[in-house]
């Protein structure tokens, strides 16, 4: 369990994300990139890696 994060930043555009967090003392850079052009919602997304997961762990 990851305690004391301080997200100190957070820039979006339509294309990307970046935050930085700080936990004690060392600061992450974190950069989410995503297709615009996708066909699946983040929901079926989810469920599909849901369902893989489950699949591959029986």
């Amino acid at each position: 369990m990851i305690r004391n994060v301080q997200s100190t930043t957070a820039v979006a555009t339509a294309a990307n994300q970046t935050s930085e967090y700080k936990i004690g003392n060392t600061t992450y850079i974190v950069e989410l990139h995503f297709n615009l052009d996708c066909k699946e919602t983040l929901d079926e997304i989810i469920e599909r890696l849901v369902h893989n997961e489950l699949e591959n762990a029986a």
